[in-house]
């Protein structure tokens, strides 16, 4: 369990207690596997990447309804998966 990275994020995200922490661990698994399906690597020192798994939590975390075709990815994601995958 990556409790670093839990933390980071409800610092970002503003999410005060402990009632949250398993789902929010749950949605860092999820997010590492969205980037790793979209072709990055797992980075562990990459600020970059952290902010990627950062942002794709929160925005799992904050839109808990069905994902459907016009599901909007956070803003600058696209952005960051192409970085992190190219180096550009």
């Amino acid at each position: 369990m990556d409790y670093v990275l839990l933390n980071r994020i409800k610092t970002y995200g503003k999410i005060s207690g402990n009632e949250e922490d398993e789902l929010i661990l749950q949605l860092i698994e999820a997010a590492k596997d969205t980037l790793n399906a979209s072709g990055v690597p797992r980075y562990s020192d990459s600020e970059l990447y952290s902010l990627a798994i950062e942002r794709l939590v929160m925005h799992y975390y904050e839109n808990r309804e069905e994902i459907g075709a016009n599901q909007q990815v956070p803003m600058g994601m696209n952005w960051m998966i192409n970085h992190l995958k190219y180096g550009i």
